[in-house]
């Protein structure tokens, strides 16, 4: 119950990066990429458990597989970047703009 209350957080955060994202591309790239996360992560307990049948998908941050964690850290990073530009535009939105000497 504990791994997954992780991955439900998981979610919740991607979603709350999702909805305050600025660009297109960002949210949507950091919406798939915590999906694809989440949801595979959500087959791997279900074959556990069999409620499906074997599909041989890891658990992303747990299982210890060579291109398993390359490819789930670079998709939390990707998520980051998300959440870093995101942070960058609030806080240059609130710095006082020069203004222009008139001649």
């Amino acid at each position: 119950m504990g791994i997954l209350f992780l991955y439900l957080i998981l979610l919740f955060r991607g979603l709350r990066i999702v909805h305050k994202g600025t660009s297109t591309f960002g949210t949507l790239l950091a919406f798939g990429v915590c999906f694809a996360l989440v949801f595979q992560a959500f087959i791997n307990m279900a074959v556990a458990v069999n409620l499906f049948p074997v599909t041989g998908q890891p658990l992303p941050l747990i299982s210890m597989g060579g291109t398993s964690i390359w490819f789930t850290s670079i998709a939390i990073g990707m998520i980051l970047s998300v959440s870093r530009d995101i942070k960058e535009d609030a806080q240059s939105s609130h710095e006082p703009q020069p203004e222009l000497a008139h001649v």
